[in-house]
């Protein structure tokens, strides 16, 4: 059995919303065809339909059969970015009408099945980001009802359930130091303590960078790969006693800095506010006019800021690497397609 007690009836209220949203949409769908290539035009855009149908299957079934074996992240990232930049596809072509509550529903209830089967209680602020992703992506192509004020207000209350999730209390002590007040807590601490500790340097602070890249290659294929800051400030500053040895913590984006470049943290500040700005650039570049690499790409800043470089770049490309490939898949058979009847 893959599940057992309340989360049985997660997967059925689940699974019964995603197929009654999406199979009245795909049997209304209407197609006009022309020309030859049109009809080329139409059997890549119902291609982009069937597969989008086919990936909100698979994206919702991943979670429930591997549940929390290391390799279901992975997985269900990849075939969550696959499902929303096929998902892009069809809102730009207009070839499928959906509601967009509809929409978000759906993938509102594919995060129910995350949350109930594969995702621990760690990591909160990756879970906002997978939610956030639909969101995102209807602002961009809609005028969607969604404003920032809303995640502002939105936002304690997500905070504060997402603790109640991970520790099954309510505790305004342990609120405030787990699952807010970290990272600036571990920043202020630096800052009060700035002369007496050793700063770690420049060398130290390229291996993290070089995470913010390359987090997502396992340590058997790099064997060298840097540790992230969360897991070695543990023993290199507070202390490991009667914590896990897999314990880690969030220094916040200053702290990281602080900690590795000490007085001289601005200049770094300055390097990987230009790094995300051209990263960015490069995103939008290579995406041939989709949206959906930089929307996953800008929906884990906010995991930069908490966790630093190492944590973003452990989560971000397990998103956008997958949404890239799909995207450079379809353009180049899209222009075979086309060269073939023109």
């Amino acid at each position: 059995m893959f599940f057992n007690g309340s989360t049985e009836y997660a997967l059925i209220l689940s699974i019964t919303f995603i197929f009654f949203a999406i199979i009245p949409g795909y049997q209304k769908t209407k197609f006009v065809v022309k020309k030859l290539v049109v009809n080329q035009r139409f059997r890549i855009e119902n291609n982009n339909k069937s597969l989008w149908f086919l990936s909100i299957i698979v994206v919702s079934i991943v979670p429930i059969v591997l549940g929390e074996v290391s390799a279901a992240f992975p997985i269900f990232a990849g075939a969550l970015a696959i499902s929303i930049t096929l998902s892009e596809k069809i809102i730009k072509s207009h070839n499928l009408k959906i509601n967009s509550y509809v929409y978000l529903a759906i993938y509102l209830s594919i995060s129910f099945l995350f949350y109930f089967y594969t995702w621990s209680g760690g990591g909160r602020i990756l879970f906002g980001a997978i939610v956030s992703f639909p969101f995102l992506l209807l602002v961009q192509y809609r005028d969607f009802y969604f404003r920032l004020y809303h995640i502002i207000f939105a936002g304690p209350l997500l905070i504060g359930v997402g603790h109640i999730i991970r520790y099954g209390e309510v505790d305004f002590t342990r609120l405030h130091v787990g699952s807010v007040g970290t990272p600036v807590l571990n920043t202020i601490d630096l800052v009060k303590y700035f002369h007496s500790y050793e700063i770690k340097g420049v060398e130290a602070m390229m291996g993290q960078f070089s995470l913010f890249f390359l987090g997502w290659v396992p340590r058997s294929i790099w064997s060298s790969k840097p540790i992230g800051l969360g897991l070695t400030f543990v023993d290199d500053h507070l202390s490991r006693e009667g914590a896990s040895d897999e314990h880690s913590t969030a220094v916040g984006f200053i702290g990281e800095l602080i900690w590795f470049l000490g007085p001289y943290f601005p200049i770094g500040l300055l390097v990987i506010v230009m790094t995300f700005y051209f990263t960015r650039r490069v995103l939008l570049k290579i995406s041939f006019g989709s949206f959906a690499p930089v929307i996953m790409f800008d929906a884990f800043i906010p995991n930069y800021l908490w966790g630093g470089l190492a944590s973003f770049g452990a989560r971000v490309w397990f998103f956008v690497i997958p949404a890239l490939f799909v995207i450079w898949l379809q353009h180049t058979l899209k222009r075979r397609a086309l060269r073939k009847v023109s």
